[in-house]
């Protein structure tokens, strides 16, 4: 049978309040040494806490719910694993744990959908990893309901946090120009925002962060006096033009000296058409593109530009908490810092 708080109250000469305060909330209100009589009498009879009755005294569960797309294109929803390695990390410092919760995109945009999860869930609290095409509704949710919500990989002005992708961007541009680059292109394979209304070319949104790499690599070109290369230039491009446009940025007798890649998807593309023209990597051609790690293709050294998903994941959590101690609060969103890498981007000899 489970120990109780009687047993405990019986074996150290206590009140049960006073031991029901020490393994609760309000052990702030007793002494060291009675503190710790009562939590080594806990352990030595086996008690384990009864998390229900712990969240009716409380009204918390102890528990944060990351919401998902139910997207099957998963795109909406990509979840890299230092993401989610930083949420547990962080719901472990609070003793807390977590609830995966998936929707489908119209459950985002019912207006009751935030209570519903919060009930569903037994969550205190919301991270809403929804990277494409956020609901315009999810800020009227949040007003509505006050509910602890929190955005990540998202740019909000509030409840959200996501990386510093254009200072990010900007650093990275004037490090090259700074190792004597000067002919240094953008390279992105991502669809861009199309007009057409054609299956082929339908609309599709560009995140936030394509968005602020671009700009921060244009910016720090123009006031490099350089001019911005951007490729390829067409909004959408199938993937069986992927060689041949990366052949085609790489070519001519002006070609880049540095390419800066919007992700590792652009990597290989990049690394075929070099080889496939002739150039060698990093002596002819320094890639650095936005990623998680360095990276080596069939014995090729790139750099990367690690993208701070942990750390986006922990300050998830705490934004979070925060909001369940202001209830009906807003908090200002938080654009993280990237850790740049300790050894140069680029390094090469520049002729």
């Amino acid at each position: 049978m489970a120990v109780t708080l009687r047993e405990i109250a019986l074996e150290t000469g206590f009140s049960v309040p006073t031991v029901g305060n020490v393994l609760g909330t309000a052990g702030h209100r007793h002494s060291k040494a009675t503190r710790e009589r009562v939590l080594q009498a806990a352990t030595r009879l086996g008690y384990t806490p009864n998390a229900s009755a712990r969240a009716m005294r409380s009204g918390r569960f102890g528990c944060i719910a990351l919401i998902l797309s139910r997207s099957k294109t998963r795109t909406h929803s990509f979840l890299p694993i230092g993401m989610l390695d930083g949420i547990e990390d962080e719901l472990g410092l609070h003793d807390m744990h977590l609830s995966v919760a998936r929707l489908a995109d119209r459950e985002l945009n019912d207006v009751s959908f935030v209570p519903k999860v919060l009930r569903q869930s037994t969550a205190d609290g919301l991270i809403v990893h929804y990277t494409h095409d956020l609901p315009d509704t999810i800020d009227e949710l949040i007003r509505k309901h006050h509910a602890p919500v929190v955005t990540t990989n998202t740019k909000l002005d509030a409840n959200a946090v996501y990386p510093d992708d254009y200072g990010a961007s900007l650093s990275a541009t004037r490090d090259l120009i700074k190792r004597g680059h000067r002919r240094i292109t953008f390279f992105n394979l991502m669809p861009r925002v199309s007009n057409s209304e054609t299956p082929e070319r339908r609309l599709v949104s560009e995140h936030y962060s394509l968005i602020d790499r671009r700009a921060g690599y244009q910016q720090a070109m123009l006031e490099a006096g350089l001019t911005p290369r951007l490729e390829p230039t067409s909004v959408v491009i199938p993937y069986t033009d992927f060689p041949a446009v990366a052949r085609v940025a790489l070519a001519g007798d002006d070609r880049p000296t540095a390419v800066l890649c919007y992700s590792e998807r652009d990597l290989a593309p990049i690394v075929h058409a070099a080889a496939m023209i002739g150039l060698k990597i990093p002596k002819d051609l320094s890639v650095t593109f936005f990623g998680p790690d360095d990276q080596w293709v069939l014995g090729i050294e790139l750099s990367a530009i690690p993208i701070p998903v942990a750390e986006m994941g922990r300050e998830a959590v705490r934004m979070v908490l925060a909001l369940l101690d202001s209830p009906g609060d807003s908090l200002p969103s938080r654009a993280l810092a990237y850790h740049m890498p300790a050894k140069p981007l680029g390094v090469r000899s520049i002729r």
